[in-house]
């Protein structure tokens, strides 16, 4: 008897699929080993990357101009890969506090930015809410803003898209919003995002 596991994490895989891997272990595509022990560098695995690719384009609706990025490190790597490639050592950087993994990233940005300023607070409400657009608190001159869509440890999801214009400084308050979707696998897949210029998303295998 199947056991299903509807974990936020890891969850059930098809039948087929499992099937699938079982039979191509020891053996993919006839090359002699698994798909985990190919060069990097193969015809065969860079083959199979540009299919990754191609399919999560088509699934997320990700437009040609948009580039996609496989990384190492989860998720939790990219709370610091954001200032390191996105800000400078002296950069405001903005932030909305909503739970856990929010609070996980502005830390990160702490120790490798110039100042952090916390455009939204909701440790008042226990994490239980999340800030209305009208009511964020945005830089003039920030170098991106983050936010956490679905904060899957307190069950907290925003209903909307935070925008630019949602600046009183607007339109020279910051263009580059950081999604992190990573967190929102309940969501990824069953919610359009608008996408503009030099918005970034983040999504784990993580700034969508």
């Amino acid at each position: 008897m199947r056991v299903f596991n509807f974990a936020a994490g890891p969850a059930t895989l098809p039948v087929e699929v499992l099937e699938q891997v079982r039979e191509e272990l020891t053996d993919w595509h006839g090359c002699g080993m698994s798909v985990m022990e190919v060069s990097h560098r193969s015809k065969a695995f860079v083959a199979a990357a540009q299919e990754a690719e191609q399919l999560l384009r088509e699934l997320l609706a990700v437009p040609a101009h948009y580039k996609v990025l496989f990384l190492q490190g989860g998720a939790t790597g990219q709370f610091a890969a954001i200032p390191m490639n996105i800000a400078r050592a002296d950069s405001t950087v903005d932030y909305l506090n909503t739970g856990a993994w929010s609070k996980k990233a502005l830390l990160e940005a702490r120790r490798l930015t110039g100042k952090v300023n916390i455009a939204a607070d909701e440790a008042a409400s226990n994490y239980t809410t999340v800030p209305a657009g009208e009511a964020l608190r945005l830089s003039a001159q920030a170098a991106y803003v983050h936010y956490t869509p679905n904060e899957t440890i307190g069950g907290v999801e925003f209903p909307y898209v935070p925008t630019p214009q949602a600046c009183r400084w607007w339109p020279t308050c910051p263009r580059v919003f950081c999604r992190d979707r990573s967190r929102s696998r309940s969501s990824l897949s069953s919610t359009r995002v608008p996408r503009r210029t030099r918005s970034r998303g983040t999504g784990s295998g993580h700034c969508a």
